[in-house]
């Protein structure tokens, strides 16, 4: 790969970092898995008549993870210098999981809007 820049006439095939060079063709193929999840889902509300062929419906929601994520924490970045890709990237959420146990909370409110024909 490289970059041509007209304005001084010069074309770059250096740093490799900003994605100048000659680089191997690399594919790599990786398991990609779903793990169980288990929720608990609350929902209260009431509707609302607004004249006689109308609704309106508002209502308040929460969901709480009872079961999520993986048991093992990874790195943020891990080093493998023998494998085909040196530098790997995991998610932060996997990072973070060996320290604290990540739960996702959600609460919320719905508003719905009926009519009738």
């Amino acid at each position: 790969t490289s970059g041509y820049f007209s304005k001084w006439d010069a074309e770059l095939f250096e740093p490799e970092f900003l994605g100048f060079g000659t680089f191997p063709s690399v594919q790599k193929e990786q398991k990609f898995s779903l793990k169980d999840s288990f929720s608990v889902l609350g929902e209260i509300g009431a509707k609302l008549k607004m004249g006689s062929e109308n609704a309106l419906y508002v209502g308040f929601f929460a969901d709480y993870d009872l079961a999520s994520g993986s048991d093992e924490s990874k790195r943020l970045l891990e080093y493998q210098p023998m494998g085909e890709t040196p530098l790997k990237f995991n998610s932060v959420i996997e990072a973070e999981e060996g320290k604290q146990r990540l739960k996702a909370f959600y609460l919320g409110l719905k508003v719905r809007y009926a009519f009738g024909m």
